[in-house]
């Protein structure tokens, strides 16, 4: 039997849901966020009278000759997920069905992040990333360095106070930030406002998600989102105005993170990548309890893709 493609308006959220293992970066409500970046959700499916018995999920961006995909964009976890009763056999047939469906279909650049299987790929080609991750207990978490506690009181002193962002009013300000940090960086914001609304909208009632706001009197001066899948939290997106950096207002929202994870149950929390390998940010993280761990990335690249995509972010 052909393999099938859907999108996320034909495909069955329940028999999705149930394969995934209710993933949150793999669920189809999250997908939907990057068409507000020109992203269409792409599923390929091995499906049997209704029933989903392999799949990997996926963002399209461009169209004809210039056609990307990735399992999902911007470091966040994707790939294939097996039935249990999915042979070994059966998965490497899937697995070589879907590489040439990207080859058919003219991508000129494909990328499978961090997925939870090895893909044994001839076509897709290893790049190792590397992140922070500190284990959590129920202890609570232990700073490496006396001077984060320090910095965190110094915060907390100065009257930096940590509040949930739930309204659309704070998204102007949030969009501001995030155009400072991007400048800062010498480079185009990544996310566009309608974005950030879409993720406000999917946010609201969701328990993967946790987005803060820093505020001084009645000003936001930072924020920071973090998402959770499954026995991980991962501290994805912070901005922040460098002209406040006196309140601290970092140390205050990561501690809030962390106490949050740990309420949860969590087991990681992950910092994140740093871009660059920025010496600074690292020692930052390693300053917290953070261990550098290493994953895997599965890129291709056609000709074309070769010629033109470069390192770009999607």
């Amino acid at each position: 039997m052909p393999y099938k493609v859907y999108s996320d308006k034909d495909i069955s959220l329940k028999e999705w849901d149930t394969l995934t293992g209710n993933s949150f970066f793999s669920s189809i409500g999250f997908a939907s966020l990057w068409r507000a970046l020109d992203g269409e959700p792409l599923y390929y499916l091995d499906e049997e009278s209704g029933k989903i018995k392999a799949g990997i999920g996926g963002i399209v961006f461009g169209k004809y000759l210039f056609k990307r995909y990735d399992s999902m964009p911007d470091g966040l976890f994707g790939g294939p997920f097996f039935a249990s009763d999915y042979d070994e056999d059966e998965r490497q047939k899937f697995l070589a069905s879907f590489e040439k469906y990207i080859k058919r279909n003219n991508f000129i650049r494909a990328n499978i992040n961090r997925p939870s299987v090895d893909l044994g790929s001839n076509m897709f080609k290893i790049q190792t990333a590397f992140e922070h991750v500190l284990e959590l207990s129920e202890q609570g978490y232990r700073p490496r360095r006396r001077a984060v506690g320090t910095d965190i009181r110094g915060a907390e002193r100065r009257g930096t106070r940590v509040e949930l962002l739930e309204s659309e009013t704070d998204l102007e300000r949030l969009s501001e930030l995030a155009r400072a940090s991007a400048r800062r960086q010498g480079r185009k914001t990544a996310y566009p406002c309608q974005f950030f609304y879409r993720l406000l909208k999917l946010s609201a009632g969701n328990k993967n998600i946790l987005w803060l706001k820093a505020m001084v009197d009645n000003k936001m001066i930072a924020s920071q989102i973090t998402f959770f899948e499954k026995e991980a939290a991962l501290n994805w997106a912070f901005y922040y105005d460098k002209e406040q950096s006196y309140y601290k207002p970092g140390y205050l929202l990561a501690d809030y993170a962390l106490r949050y994870s740990i309420e949860k149950g969590l087991k990681y929390f992950s910092m994140g990548s740093t871009p660059g390998r920025i010496e600074s940010v690292i020692r930052y993280k390693e300053a917290w309890g953070c261990r550098e761990q290493s994953y895997n990335n599965y890129m291709y690249r056609n000709i074309l893709g070769k010629l033109i995509c470069g390192r770009r972010r999607r």
